[in-house]
């Protein structure tokens, strides 16, 4: 694989006028982005994106509130810019620095539709935790379905579910009580148990090698301290770095393939660090080992 002539595509736009605007590769641009298997524990997935020299008429635009916000990257020739966040911006400020005037955006994906929506309703006795969810992801106009795996899905509510206040506390709410772990990235809601995996395919798992972009060596770090030695979810960590991969998705399975450690892990959180101009144009990925009875 190739990876080289970075491009990138950041659309900001307005949905309730339809304005809006769309970069591609022409500014100075730096972007942090953080991702996790778990929005229920680690918060939700945001980033912070630095334009340098937007034109006047476009710093103007982004004086609305929760404007709509997607960054894509990647490299010409291979898969072109793929989505990296989605969401809306929560926060705007232009300053100078030195001759250049720099934007700094920070945005929350699905924030607007997991904040602003408020739920009152009660989900009918029998049905499922799926349902349950199902029923709050719709009430979220921002959001589609993505992977749903797991036995908490399938467990019954015997008397009905009460939904009351926002989405995102509906959904901590129901996977605190079930054992069960969600995220919102790119615009959709993925479910899972609590260090489950969004799909077991080996096949389509990408793979994390020197051919591939990987940077250094991976290494082991400590297991997840927030559990008990004995807990069977408390996993050995791997971490490693390499060149940007929109691929690498936290919840997802990658398969590493390096000098001293080779096999599949699941990824439980991304940081994105991109400077169009600059050296950073990364992914550094923390990852849990996979049982093989788990796959």
């Amino acid at each position: 694989m190739i990876q080289k002539d970075r491009v990138y595509q950041l659309t900001i736009g307005d949905t309730n006028t339809g304005t809006g605007f769309i970069i591609d590769s022409s500014l100075q641009i730096r972007v942090r982005i953080t991702k996790n298997a778990d929005n229920k524990r680690s918060g939700a997935n945001t980033a912070t994106i630095e334009i340098y020299n937007l034109n006047p008429d476009h710093i103007n635009m982004l004086e609305s509130e929760y404007l709509y916000c997607k960054f894509s990257a990647g490299y010409k020739g291979v898969a072109g810019a793929l989505v990296l966040v989605e969401g809306n911006i929560v926060e705007c400020s232009t300053v100078k620095r030195g001759t250049d005037f720099v934007t700094e955006l920070t945005m929350g994906e699905g924030y607007t539709d997991l904040n602003h929506v408020r739920l009152k309703q009660m989900v009918a006795p029998g049905k499922t935790n799926l349902d349950v969810i199902e029923e709050i992801r719709s009430k979220c106009p921002g959001l589609a379905r993505g992977a749903y795996t797991g036995e908490g899905l399938n467990k019954t509510t015997m008397f009905g579910y009460p939904l009351t206040g926002s989405p995102l506390r509906a959904l901590k709410e129901i996977c605190e009580a079930n054992n069960m772990e969600f995220n919102v990235s790119g615009g959709v809601l993925n479910v899972s148990d609590v260090n489950g995996l969004l799909s077991k395919n080996q096949t389509l798992a990408p793979i994390v090698s020197e051919e591939t972009g990987l940077i250094d060596v991976p290494f082991f770090t400590s297991a997840d301290g927030r559990m008990l030695p004995k807990d069977k979810r408390r996993r050995r960590g791997v971490q490693f770095k390499a060149l940007l991969n929109a691929e690498y998705n936290p919840g997802y399975i990658v398969k590493i393939e390096s000098q001293f450690i080779t096999g599949i892990y699941r990824i439980n959180s991304s940081l994105y660090t991109c400077d169009f101009r600059g050296n950073d144009w990364y992914v550094e990925c923390f990852c849990s080992e996979i049982m093989a009875e788990e796959l």
